[in-house]
């Protein structure tokens, strides 16, 4: 009863401040980080009150995990800067769950619990259970949080795996973070991040551990020319568009209707980049899946909707080996990686039970 009540009066509320908000937007410029026309931040709607998230309203704060392998930087990280975020446990039939570094056959209540989208370009499921039985069974030993994992496909999907109603081939993959937001429902707001990865995508586990989570981050990206002779500019999307016309009419748009955006959306803040993985926090998720509904209503290309969509929630550059870049360091994440050979899939897991940040999955 009590969260109903809380619900309609933050119903009351949110009807008069979206007039407020709307009155004010064609003005004030100060703010150029993206505001989803579904989610709107509880820190924008009440600045003084110290409420980021709907989780802090139905959930009391907790105390910080103290059963990981090792403290991380990170964890310290999200414990000094903000609330830690519960996970009520959906049980929904697509999740998967690690808890206490032993993967389990139903969710129980944790915190700061990360949720893994392994999402499929092409509709071959036939490494689902490698990914189920070896691979995050593996990653879950040595990865300092609790954790779920979904797996997310082309089409309708198949037995244990959502369907994201997209075409072949991952032009537009980055709706399977939107898909994947609208599956959970009410149960999204339990998440502390999101990290969408790629099913020949290789993690290491020890490295994401130094990672700090209360902040969304890509591979890296750099300028984005649409009139260069990069081959995507000219190639067209699903609806015969070339692919740089789509964007810049996407942008223009956003820009015309929004004019916070204005200044995230400068020709100079145009990004060009991976998008084969990449976190997004719950901070900035709703942000991130109004950009991606946008992108994807023109059907805008994945190396680019990312990198700017991205850029425009201030997210962190973490450079990664994806088709051998900055292969003579370490990397938190190689693609890509074939786990249909066999010989990849053992060489990974021995790599991550060799339980040492010395090592390369390509090495």
């Amino acid at each position: 009863m009590a969260q109903v009540t809380v619900y309609g009066f933050l119903i009351y509320i949110l009807s008069v401040l979206m007039q407020s908000l709307a009155a004010s937007s064609a003005t004030d410029e100060r703010d150029v980080s993206l505001l989803s026309p579904r989610i709107l931040s509880f820190s924008q709607l009440f600045p003084f009150s110290g409420i980021e998230s709907l989780s802090d309203l139905v959930i009391s704060p907790p105390h910080a995990r103290d059963n990981a392998v090792q403290e991380s930087s990170s964890k310290e990280a999200i414990s000094s800067n903000s609330h830690d975020i519960v996970n009520n446990c959906a049980n929904l039939p697509l999740l998967h769950y690690c808890r206490n570094h032993r993967i389990v056959s139903s969710c129980t209540k944790s915190r700061n619990v990360i949720l893994f989208i392994v999402n499929f370009h092409n509709p071959f499921y036939s490494l689902v259970p490698f990914f189920e039985e070896s691979y995050f069974a593996t990653f879950c030993r040595y990865f300092a949080y609790d954790f779920d994992f979904i797996f997310i496909g082309p089409g309708d999907g198949s037995d244990g795996v959502l369907g994201n109603g997209l075409e072949t081939k991952g032009y537009y993959s980055y709706m399977s973070l939107v898909r994947v937001w609208e599956y959970l429902g009410i149960s999204a707001f339990s998440y502390l991040g999101f990290y969408l990865m790629n099913d020949d995508s290789c993690l290491n586990p020890l490295l994401f551990n130094s990672f700090n989570f209360s902040k969304s981050f890509t591979e890296g990206s750099g300028r984005y020319d649409p009139y260069s002779k990069w081959f995507w500019n000219n190639a067209t999307n699903s609806e015969g568009v070339p692919f740089y016309q789509a964007f810049i009419r996407t942008v223009r748009e956003v820009a015309y209707v929004r004019p916070r955006y204005r200044e995230c959306l400068k020709r100079e803040n145009w990004k060009c980049g991976w998008g084969d993985s990449f976190y997004v926090t719950q901070k900035d998720i709703g942000q991130v899946n109004y950009f991606f509904n946008v992108m994807f209503s023109e059907r805008v290309f994945l190396e680019v909707a990312v990198p700017t969509s991205m850029n425009c929630v201030g997210a962190d550059a973490i450079p990664s080996c994806n088709h051998n870049g900055n292969r003579s360091v370490l990397n938190y994440h190689m693609h890509p990686v074939k786990f249909s050979k066999e010989e990849n899939r053992e060489l990974y897991l021995h790599r991550m039970n060799m339980t040492s940040l010395s090592y390369n999955c390509f090495q």
